[in-house]
């Protein structure tokens, strides 16, 4: 995937640059999400710094395998995974994420058209409530 353009996928603002405090205005976050498996990744994703911040803050510290909102168990398959791009290994930062909070971040970008209903959104390798939840293995 590419950048379509240079502004905030949330509040709209332009972007000029991608580098934090270079002196050229309000700085952009790349970032990507993908529904449990890396190969279908979107890493289109930019939004302002500010816009950055709101996000992570309501998201608070990444725990693993529990939605950084609800705190509800995940398995991989069944939850939506946020980075930050071009931060370090060492420093970066992943959020999961349930299906209804995954649509309800998805539905604040403004390039995702159509809008998600978080009541039924489902990401596409979700297993059934009969699979494992924790583990991904069948009971």
């Amino acid at each position: 995937m590419t950048i379509s353009n240079l502004k905030c996928d949330h509040c709209d603002a332009l972007l000029p640059g991608l580098i934090p405090d270079a002196g050229i205005g309000r700085s952009g976050v790349r970032f990507s999400y993908h529904p449990g498996d890396p190969r279908m990744r979107d890493d289109s994703g930019v939004v302002c710094a500010q816009c950055w911040a709101s996000w992570t803050d309501r998201l608070g510290q990444p725990r693993p395998r529990v939605c950084a909102v609800c705190e509800t168990p995940l398995a991989r398959t069944g939850s939506l995974f946020l980075t930050r791009l071009g931060d370090g290994p060492a420093d970066r930062q992943t959020w999961q994420l349930c299906a209804p909070h995954a649509a309800e971040l998805l539905n604040r970008l403004r390039t995702v058209e159509p809008k998600f209903d978080p009541a039924t959104f489902q990401l596409p390798l979700a297993r059934s409530e009969h699979e494992g939840v924790l583990d991904g293995s069948s009971r």
